[in-house]
């Protein structure tokens, strides 16, 4: 789609697939989605396409493997993750909070590496994942705990119910239960 109200990616930046989550649609008139590579950004788009933004992530980026490679929404804000996959234990620059009450400069952790998927699964609790472990996320308390050192590439609560699922690479299948 080419119009005055779509923002132009900078050179070099692109979106990742490693999880399916790097772009979210809500509801039936909005979408948005994380960019990575020269320039991690933040791009939402509201129907009828009147309205669009760009923003700059405070993500890793500059390198093909660095940028934000996952979102998910929370109330009024959007959380980004990602970092370096090439060098997946550096804990800089690996989360971003988009929206009115962004919090991520009151972190007291974060999470614990680069993570490729991020995924909502109650009310103040999120799964983030990657290839050196996988964290939860709490933002009432504002505080990131590692909960396993296995690496995943994806995390996806159940439609129904309280499982969460995580899925790495050959063919590794993990289950959580939250109480």
């Amino acid at each position: 789609m080419e119009n005055n109200i779509t923002p132009k990616a900078m050179s070099g930046e692109a979106v990742f697939a490693a999880s399916g989550t790097s772009i979210r649609c809500w509801g039936k008139s909005s979408f948005g989605f994380v960019s990575g590579g020269s320039s991690s950004s933040y791009y939402y788009f509201a129907s009828p396409y009147t309205k669009s933004i760009r923003s700059g992530l405070n993500i890793q980026q500059g390198a093909n493997s660095k940028g934000a490679f996952s979102l998910v929404r929370h109330n009024k804000s959007f959380f980004a993750v990602g970092g370096d996959f090439l060098k997946d234990s550096v804990c800089y620059k690996n989360f971003d909070e988009i929206g009115v009450n962004a919090i991520y400069e009151e972190l007291g952790t974060k999470p614990s590496g680069y993570r490729s998927c991020i995924e909502k699964v109650a009310p103040n609790i999120f799964i983030a994942c990657g290839t050196n472990g996988v964290d939860v996320f709490n933002y009432k308390n504002k505080l990131w705990e590692q909960l396993s050192k296995q690496s995943f590439n994806v995390v996806k609560k159940a439609k129904q119910g309280k499982v969460i699922f995580l899925a790495g690479s050959k063919g590794k299948i993990a289950r959580v239960v939250f109480d």
